[in-house]
């Protein structure tokens, strides 16, 4: 199974990352760009900003822990927005389904390179 979520095998999936559905979901997510992707690496960049803020002055410091909250909520934000416009391509597509907005909000919450399954497409070549 480790296998087949490195390579995208679909047949060898374990049952929460089959199908027609989930593989439409997946495709969906890694052709566009989110704002989920980048959380880890501005969080790193806020921490140090933090760490050199809060010996000059408590104001910046107050600034800066501002800023990581209002990139979290932007961020989620912005997944919760793509999982209901997936939600609207899959129903079209496949009728009533269930299920698809908490993989596709998990899915774009992770870095592009630390996905399992591995991405199949392209940043731009969205699913037909």
């Amino acid at each position: 199974m480790n296998q087949a979520l490195v390579t995208g095998d679909e047949r060898h999936l374990p049952p929460a990352h089959k199908g027609p559905v989930r593989r439409y979901v997946r495709d969906a997510i890694d052709s566009r760009r989110m704002l989920g992707e980048y959380f880890f690496p501005v969080t790193i960049v806020i921490l140090i900003a933090l760490f050199v803020f809060s010996n000059l002055a408590q104001e910046y410091a107050t600034v800066v822990i501002l800023v990581l909250y209002m990139f979290v909520l932007i961020a989620f934000g912005h997944s919760i927005w793509v999982s209901f416009k997936i939600k609207k391509e899959l129903t079209a597509k496949f009728g009533d389904v269930r299920g698809t907005h908490m993989y596709a909000i998990a899915r774009s919450m992770q870095m592009r390179r630390m996905r399992l399954p591995k991405p199949q497409v392209k940043r731009g070549e969205y699913p037909s």
